[in-house]
């Protein structure tokens, strides 16, 4: 609290708040905001990709850190290549693997936030507001619990919430990697403007 008294912090936080529903609830958001409708398939599921380095197939794996402490990791069944440091739970840790291999993978395909007959541009401008958007409701997700800590709000932020903003905020960090892959190749698929008719 850098010094406050837990009233000052309380009032920070509550100001914090409003700030960011302003934002959220304002019609300049509402109309750069493409859709909250991301899909039906659930971001807490994750397919993953095969290996860049040798086309191996991912695998879920579950250890122990500390007591009683699950943390999981992909890892390349041929080759010794990971998804990066042991997460708290399995979607983050596919989803980790699959950014460190986007060989196999096509924004168009995802199962997520309707980019799948964008060309690569305007996938890119659907992701960058609809990330945008995600940022913004998980910092007021933040904010609200972090009052809720300090006691200045009985009502808790509901974790399942959390967890899936902070789900789709992958998925669509994802996305923007591939997005950006696709701009960068020369046969990306994309639009071509058909014959002008009278």
């Amino acid at each position: 609290m850098n010094g406050m008294s837990l009233d000052q912090h309380q009032l920070e936080l509550t100001g914090q708040i409003e700030k960011l529903r302003s934002h959220l609830w304002s019609d300049q958001h509402y109309n750069e905001t493409p859709t909250l409708a991301y899909g039906t398939h659930d971001p807490l599921e994750v397919e993953l990709s095969q290996c860049d380095s040798c086309s191996g197939e991912g695998v879920l794996d579950q250890s122990q850190a500390g007591r009683s402490k699950t943390r999981w990791q992909v890892r390349c069944s041929c080759c010794s290549k990971i998804s990066g440091a042991p997460t708290r739970n399995p979607w983050t840790a596919s989803l980790m693997w699959n950014g460190v291999n986007l060989k196999s993978m096509q924004y168009f395909d995802l199962p997520l936030f309707g980019l799948a007959d964008l060309n690569p541009r305007e996938a890119h401008d659907r992701i960058k507001r609809i990330r945008a958007n995600l940022e913004l409701r998980i910092s007021l997700s933040d904010a609200q619990l972090q009052l809720h800590n300090a006691g200045g709000c009985k009502r808790k932020p509901g974790t399942k919430y959390a967890v899936k903003l902070d789900a789709y905020l992958k998925w669509a960090m994802l996305a923007h990697r591939l997005i950006k892959l696709a701009m960068r190749r020369p046969c990306s698929r994309a639009k071509v403007p058909g014959p002008d008719f009278p």
